[in-house]
This record gives structure tokens, C-alpha cells and sequence, in this order.
């Protein structure tokens, strides 16, 4: 399996032989933390332990409103905690996308609909398929999203009080690619796949901050970028169609 290590050997004797490897390891993760921080279908955290449902849920208390999208503060369907590890990793929520409820759930729950938001179809599921995903239908939950920063973690603020529940809103989220802080780290993505946008952001680092201005990081942040984005949503588009929706009879 490649290394960190390998990526800097790379780097230095083939583009930077006059940056020392520490300085190299910082470009690194620079480069890899501004690739991976794409909203896009790989990115998003599924807990596949939970063979029920793979989304997460937010476990609340009633009578408060905020919550922080921790695993403290994640459930799975039975109840139990979960993990958030990707490839064994352990990773944390960079941005929420929304929460969710199903309707078959929260029609005998005490949340009211004053503050749930439109119907929707989960990510990459083709909505002609089947208008119900695991018999059921979703709505989101209105509320406030904040990304996570250096001081806080991802969080969500309700509009109302949601009860104190352990089964009821799921979350649909994106993990951040833990920091790069080793030449013995691997990283999360394929490095093989992905060396040329590594090596182009860090090598642009570099000759942006010699020269103030570089051609291979603006080919990371213009190409790279967006080639990471559309890749890590392969496959998704062939699960939607482009026919007329059919009438469903109830």
C-alpha cells in the first residue's frame, strides 16, 4: 500500500528537490484536505455496520434544540452507538447535508409538522424505481446547519423542541479526511488514482507562494477538483432516469 512517504520522495526529487519533507508534509495535506473536501456521494458517511438503515441518527432530549453531529450524539437502529470510521479510520462530519424523517415514524411521534420541510428522494436512488425506499417515504427536518470549523464541531439547530428520541432523524452527512500529520499515514482516497492532483497541489503550493502566482494550482483548484467531485459521484447518475414519472396508484 502506498505511503505518505512515498508521495514526498516523489515530490522532492522530481519537482522540489529544495523543500525540505516536513514543509513537504504540510503541502500535503493542504492538497489533500482542499481534494477530499468535495460535498459529493463518497464523501458521505454511511454507517454500513447498521445492516437496518445506513444512516446515522441524531439521538435528542427534549427541551433541547442544538446538537452537535458527534458520534456522542449518533445512534444506529438499535439504539447503539456509532463508529465513525471510514476504512477503519476514525473521521469527523465536515458538513451536514440535512436530517431527515421518515413519515411512517414521525405521523405517531410527538414532532409536529409545523417544521418539516419538502419530500425527497435519497441521494443516487432513482426515484422511479420506487417512490418508497424500504417502504417508507421521507421528509427533511427544517432547521440550521453549521459546518464544522476548527473550534466546533458540524452542528444542527431545530426550529422546534424535538423530543427526546433514539429513532427518528437520520442524518445525511460528509466525513473530513482526517489530517495528514505523517510520512506513515495512508491516505483515504486511492493515492495511485489521485498522485497527479496531489502532486500538482502541492508542487502549485509551492510555486504560488515563490512566485505568487502558478499554473498547476490553478489546474488543482479549476480541473483537479472538480475531476475529484465528479468521479467520487460515479455511478449515482445511472440510477436516475430521464423518462416521465409514472402515476402511482394508491
Amino acid at each position: 500500500m502506498s505511503t505518505v512517504q512515498s508521495l514526498i520522495t516523489t515530490i522532492q526529487d522530481d519537482y522540489a528537490p529544495k523543500i525540505g519533507r516536513t514543509l513537504l508534509l504540510g503541502y500535503v495535506n493542504r492538497a489533500v484536505q482542499a481534494l477530499t473536501g468535495q460535498n459529493c456521494a463518497q464523501m458521505t458517511f454511511y454507517n454500513t455496520s447498521d445492516d437496518t438503515f445506513p444512516f446515522p441518527i441524531l439521538s435528542t432530549t427534549a427541551g433541547t434544540l442544538e446538537y452537535e453531529i458527534t458520534a456522542a450524539n449518533l445512534v444506529d437502529s438499535d439504539g447503539s452507538a456509532v463508529t465513525l470510521t471510514v476504512g477503519g479510520t476514525t473521521v469527523a462530519i465536515r458538513n451536514v447535508k440535512r436530517l431527515f424523517v421518515s413519515t411512517s415514524v414521525s405521523k405517531t411521534n410527538q414532532y409536529t409538522p409545523t417544521f418539516r420541510g419538502d419530500a425527497l428522494t435519497l441521494h443516487g436512488v432513482n426515484p422511479y424505481w420506487k417512490s418508497r425506499v424500504y417502504s417508507n417515504s421521507y421528509q427533511k427536518v427544517v432547521g440550521l446547519l453549521f459546518d464544522k470549523t476548527e473550534t466546533q464541531a458540524a452542528k444542527f439547530v431545530f426550529m422546534e423542541d424535538p423530543g427526546t428520541e433514539t429513532d427518528l432523524y437520520y442524518v445525511e452527512a460528509y466525513w473530513q479526511h482526517p489530517t495528514v500529520d505523517s510520512e506513515s499515514d495512508t491516505l483515504l482516497i486511492d493515492q495511485q488514482q489521485w498522485e497527479m492532483a496531489l502532486i500538482d497541489g502541492v508542487v502549485g503550493y509551492i510555486e504560488d507562494f515563490q512566485h505568487g502566482e502558478s499554473r498547476r494550482l490553478e489546474k488543482f483548484q479549476t480541473y483537479w477538483k472538480k475531476k475529484f467531485a465528479g468521479e467520487m459521484n460515479d455511478g449515482f447518475a445511472e440510477r436516475r432516469s430521464n423518462r416521465f414519472r409514472y402515476r402511482e396508484m394508491l
